[in-house]
């Protein structure tokens, strides 16, 4: 905040013969700002006052001021007064500096006070910018093949591409791939998962020493996928059936009964014929929307199924890539 104190001005002024009223007030301002009693931002004097201090007319001062502020030294407010805006010999602070400025001197006393060394957080701080990348861990992700491809561009929207996430399948008949791939590639040092394919990854996770961090969905994508709504019926479209019959799953076992909410994929279009109430809205993800909209748009809206991650899971994959050393 300003300091707008008035500041009073010490000494005897000018002489008569001087006739510099200029030089001889800069130098008083800026030794009131070395010994703190004026700071970038206070408030000078008024004009009448100023003159029964320097013992000069109130037009002598009156003239002082414009010079100063033809200088760039003060800031007249209308109503308000006089302020020193700077004195010409401190460092410029443009606002994009000065916020810079604010988030480094916080950081250090903080690392001070946590007696954690400069270097290691510079190293985090690439890390977490992508400037630097990892090259000793990977995180798999697994699920089916549409959920991974709904989900990790929403975390490289958060936290970059430079995170590496290898997709890893869920299903028994396919575990022996996916055991393959974690047997042979010991840089994958953590697990992601859905709830719906949290059991198999739990399995890996156990079997291989990993940790698992379960990926939560914002509240806007549980709203839609878990909520049934309030008239008619909702229809979430997929392009793949193994992502339907989760979805399918998922509303089995969390919506209260009876859901007015169903889960088909493109290849089921039958499915949107059986006996139910015609929807009154459906959501397509991602990888179906342009489909789904070029066959059913005139016959219900269409809307793309949001996908939004958690704050909560976007911390929990970059506190792991932070500070994780691996397996």
């Amino acid at each position: 905040m300003p300091n707008h104190t008035v500041i009073k001005m010490r000494g005897s002024g000018p002489s008569s013969r001087e006739r510099q009223p200029l030089p001889w007030f800069v130098e008083q301002l800026r030794a009131r700002f070395y010994l703190g009693e004026l700071t970038t931002g206070g408030r000078l004097p008024p004009i009448r006052e100023l003159a029964r201090q320097i013992q000069a007319s109130p037009t002598t001062v009156q003239q002082l001021y414009k010079q100063l502020e033809g200088e760039g030294l003060v800031e007249a407010r209308e109503r308000s007064g006089t302020f020193l805006k700077r004195l010409g010999i401190e460092a410029d602070r443009g606002p994009r500096e000065m916020i810079l400025f604010k988030l480094l001197r916080a950081t250090a006393g903080k690392l001070r006070l946590l007696s954690v060394s400069p270097p290691d957080f510079c190293r985090w701080l690439l890390r977490a910018s992508g400037s630097e990348a990892r090259d000793d861990l990977k995180f798999g992700f697994v699920a089916v093949r549409e959920t991974y491809e709904m989900v990790v561009p929403q975390l490289h929207r958060a936290l970059g591409p430079h995170i590496p996430i290898v997709h890893l399948s869920p299903h028994v008949a396919s575990r022996g791939g996916t055991r393959s791939v974690l047997a042979r590639d010991r840089t994958i040092g953590c697990l992601l998962t859905t709830y719906l394919s949290s059991r198999a990854a739990l399995d890996l996770a156990r079997e291989f020493g990993l940790r698992v961090i379960l990926v939560q969905l914002h509240q806007v994508t549980a709203r839609v996928v878990l909520k049934s709504p309030a008239t008619g019926f909702r229809w979430i479209i997929t392009r793949d059936r193994e992502c339907a019959e989760g979805f399918r799953k998922l509303i089995a076992e969390v919506v209260p009964a009876p859901a007015r909410i169903g889960a088909v994929a493109l290849s089921e279009a039958r499915r949107l014929n059986d006996p139910k109430p015609e929807p009154a809205e459906a959501y397509a993800t991602p990888a179906a929307l342009a489909p789904v909209r070029a066959l059913w748009e005139g016959r219900f809206p269409v809307l793309p199924l949001p996908t939004e991650l958690s704050q909560q899971t976007i911390d929990d994959v970059l506190f792991h890539y932070l500070f994780s050393n691996g397996r």
